[in-house]
């Protein structure tokens, strides 16, 4: 009788031969770009304020691209110096509810003001503050987002920063704390209405379509936040011009500040928090 063994081991070794796991296909950067929405830099106190969110809708889906690609670089380009190129002004690294920052390739004199940025995480939206010592040494640049391999985001456009003029701190002509009218006990909310006298920031003259030219009054808005555990939080969507308001508060201490055309803010009117 014939003995098959050996011919079987041969067809299954020959069967098997140069066969592998297939490798787990890497991520690809350049592919999976995350789609960003990005808000206008403006100016806090003379703090510079840059925010973004991912613009996935779906929880899981952001969570995933975020856990993959957590990296972004905030590029400075100088118009003084158009051969000077961008400069890295550091990783932007999104870590669980927070961000840490890294300095990039910038001279020490950036790079010491940039230790002191803040960065931080509400909600699905992210602020970096960069202070005003490090817009001193970068009197003009613009913002651009670019990913870990320095690809830059496709999705994402330069942005100009406008400098605002000396806003004023708010000035307000009254003002009143009332408890809220809650359908339950709710100790912790009040109703705050103020009053202020709308400020002037510019008049300007502009072109009538129908012919001639006609003025145009610009006046400073105003913003209202709250203060939880040192974050501002805003209290409104968009500036306020009426020189009236009454809205429902929390506990927490109210900042309010003149804001003007290209959303700058001025240094805050704080409004004092319920006693703990």
């Amino acid at each position: 009788m014939k003995n098959w063994a050996p011919i079987i081991f041969v067809i299954l070794l020959s069967l098997g031969c140069g066969r592998r796991t297939p490798p787990v296909p890497r991520l690809d950067l350049n592919q999976h770009l995350m789609p960003l929405k990005v808000a206008a830099p403006y100016y806090k106190d003379q703090w510079l304020v840059f925010t973004w969110a991912l613009a996935q809708e779906d929880p899981k889906e952001r969570a995933h691209l975020a856990s993959e690609i957590d990296h972004f670089r905030l590029y400075i380009g100088e118009p003084n110096c158009p051969s000077c190129g961008a400069q890295g002004a550091g990783w932007v690294k999104i870590s669980g509810d927070g961000l840490s920052l890294t300095p990039g390739e910038l001279d020490q004199q950036k790079t010491q003001a940039l230790a002191e940025a803040r960065a931080y995480r509400f909600k699905d939206s992210y602020t970096l503050e960069l202070p005003p010592d490090f817009v001193e040494a970068a009197p003009e640049f613009t913002l651009e987002y670019r990913t870990i391999d320095g690809s830059k985001n496709p999705a994402s456009v330069p942005l100009v920063v406008q400098r605002p003029g000396n806003l004023p701190v708010p000035k307000l002509l009254n003002h009143r704390f009332t408890p809220a009218q809650c359908d339950f006990p709710c100790p912790d909310r009040r109703r705050l209405a103020i009053k202020w006298e709308p400020l002037l920031e510019r008049e300007v003259t502009r072109i009538d379509p129908q012919g001639g030219v006609y003025s145009d009054r610009l006046y400073y808005g105003l913003t209202l936040y709250s203060l939880i555990e040192g974050v501002e939080h805003p209290l409104n969507e968009g500036s306020i011009y009426t020189g009236a308001l009454d809205i429902e508060v929390g506990p927490e201490p109210i900042w309010i500040h003149y804001s003007d055309r290209f959303g700058n803010l001025s240094a805050p009117l704080v409004l004092e928090g319920l006693s703990p």
